[in-house]
């Protein structure tokens, strides 16, 4: 339970704090004529459209992310616990 919730919160953490670097290297990667580097275009993203043009689209991803993540790392606790709880067992029976 505590794994579930851990995850998700870790992930939501990682994927805000990741975006905007996402969010740059993506434009910069469909972007045409000469390229600048990654604190320019941050710069600049930040400048003409605001901290909305280098979070826009987070919704979904955050979503996705979060998501993801929980149910891994509460699938990663059960499957541990069930093996710890086997190892147990066969150890009994040795």
């Amino acid at each position: 339970k505590d794994s579930f919730y851990l995850g998700a919160l870790g992930k939501l953490a990682a994927t805000t704090i990741t975006y905007p670097y996402i969010t740059v290297k993506s434009r910069a990667h469909v972007a045409s004529g000469e390229k600048e580097g990654m604190f320019n275009s941050f710069s600049r993203i930040l400048r003409e459209e605001g901290w909305a043009g280098l979070y826009g689209g987070i919704g979904p991803k955050v979503t996705q992310s979060v998501i993801t993540a929980a149910f891994l790392f509460a699938f990663k606790d059960a499957l541990y616990n069930a093996t710890v709880k086997a190892r147990r067992t066969i150890a009994k029976k040795a």
